[in-house]
């Protein structure tokens, strides 16, 4: 008879969690070599700003882009969207941070959400990368988005991923169309759900083609029901509330170096280096850009005449 071994080999099990070193502070004013900051303890509770710490100061948004409903719209005049250098602080009273040396960019604080972003207190001799790896505050319209080491040497002894922590995708419109409505042009629901519809096409065109705007406004809020009412059949409900809202034809654009511009916030024109929203009938959004060009936005469904209509998000520009 033979006769067999078992054996059983246990390892132990490792586990390591990305962490974010940085700290993040807003800079509200900037005037010479003094920055007002929101408050000197950073947004991740990490560390509080102090003589003697190396920052980097960098302007995230800002952009002035064409705003035009044609294939032009967010076309880049950059002004000071990405300036950015490396400063040690030298004095600080209050909310106000002296820096060491004078500033060598222009910056814009306010639109242009300029940030001081600190690791350690200093530049560091070595700095050796956790095996679990790190990451950075993800950005949340105001800091974050960046990871920033000040080191002689680095030693990767994990990864430094920025995976999703960038510019944030256009925000999902979460609202649907009434039934057999192809277009989403004027679609009114009251806050309970209930539509208020118009069975017309988009922009004057047929019915089976969507919307070819390069911009549309996001959705408003307490439309007064009487200057709407008679424009819609059937009406849905009998008695509407007195406050709807109105959906328009856009999906919203990506975030990108420039800021949303009131009433332009949708559609299918790139937003700088975001991309254009899809509109309907069912075209896609594009894809953001940084360094190479945002994929654009696929057809309106195949239904529409003519077909394929090309009326998907533009891509991003390449910030190269």
């Amino acid at each position: 008879m033979k006769r067999f071994g078992f054996f059983l080999l246990l390892l132990p099990l490792q586990l390591f969690c990305q962490t974010i070193i940085n700290d993040y502070n807003q800079v509200t004013a900037l005037a010479g070599n003094v920055a007002i900051v929101s408050s000197l303890t950073g947004t991740q509770g990490i560390h509080t700003l102090a003589i003697g710490d190396t920052v980097l100061i960098i302007q995230m948004q800002g952009a002035m882009i064409d705003t035009t409903n044609t294939a032009s719209f967010g076309n880049i005049s950059v002004n000071n969207a990405g300036n950015n250098e490396i400063n040690v602080i030298c004095n600080i009273s209050g909310n106000r941070v002296a820096f060491k040396y004078a500033l060598v960019n222009s910056y814009s604080p306010g639109a242009g959400n300029v940030q001081i972003v600190t690791h350690g207190n200093g530049q560091l001799a070595s700095y050796t990368v956790p095996a679990g790896g790190i990451t950075g505050q993800a950005w949340d319209g105001t800091t974050g988005g960046v990871i920033f080491i000040k080191a002689t040497n680095i030693i990767m002894g994990g990864s430094i991923t920025a995976n999703g922590i960038g510019f944030r995708g256009g925000a999902a419109g979460g609202i649907p169309g009434p039934p057999g409505n192809v277009c989403n042009k004027n679609i009114v629901t009251s806050p309970g759900g209930a539509y208020l519809w118009n069975n017309g096409g988009c922009n004057g065109a047929s019915s089976t083609v969507g919307a070819t705007g390069y911009y549309y406004p996001k959705y408003s809020l307490d439309i007064p029901v009487a200057p709407l009412f008679n424009q819609y059949s059937p009406p849905d409900p009998a008695s509407p509330p007195a406050n709807l809202l109105l959906q328009y034809t856009g999906a919203w654009k990506g975030e990108g170096i420039a800021p949303y511009f009131t009433d332009k916030e949708t559609g299918r024109g790139k937003q700088a280096n975001g991309g254009g929203g899809g509109q309907t009938h069912n075209s896609g959004g594009a894809g953001g850009a940084m360094y190479g060009a945002g994929g654009s936005g696929g057809n309106q469904w195949n239904g529409a005449s003519p077909s394929p209509y090309a009326n998907g998000g533009i891509g991003g520009i390449s910030l190269t």
